[in-house]
């Protein structure tokens, strides 16, 4: 129980921090809560079409599997390529087409770099109020 209060507390900081109020009205801008970078168009348009996509496969999944039986229901069902954060491109300092998730790698290493060989910052501060963490190296 107290993991998961400090996980709310965690995205409430991060929500703050990026100035990315989900519930805001006013300002509704969709952001990594990893990196705080802004969605772009594509991404905005492939979350909000999201639901309407979800619907349709789930009407097609009754209809062949359930009401029909064209398909078996154990048949394989397709994973869908949906955009996310870590598949944009953003550029780096360089210019340097990267993809986020390449970037948000390069940032964790440096930061680990600079944590182990100088001991200029403590790295339990650095991560204390990362919401995830990239594990898949």
């Amino acid at each position: 129980m107290k993991n998961d209060e400090q996980a709310v507390q965690d995205i409430l900081f991060c929500l703050t921090e990026f100035e990315a109020d989900p519930f805001d009205e006013s300002n509704p801008q969709l952001r990594s809560l990893q990196s705080g970078l802004v969605a772009s168009n594509g991404l905005i348009k492939d979350f909000k079409t999201a639901p309407e996509n979800g619907r349709k496969q789930t009407e097609t999944l009754l209809q062949e599997r359930v009401f029909t039986k064209t398909k078996q229901l154990i048949e394989t069902i397709h994973k869908n390529k949906r955009r996310n954060f870590t598949s944009e491109q953003v550029r780096s300092a360089s210019g340097t087409p990267m993809t986020v998730a390449n970037m948000e790698k390069s940032g964790l290493a440096a930061l680990l770099d600079l944590a182990d060989g100088s001991g200029a910052i403590k790295l339990e501060s650095a991560l204390e109020r990362r919401v995830t963490i990239d594990v898949q190296c």
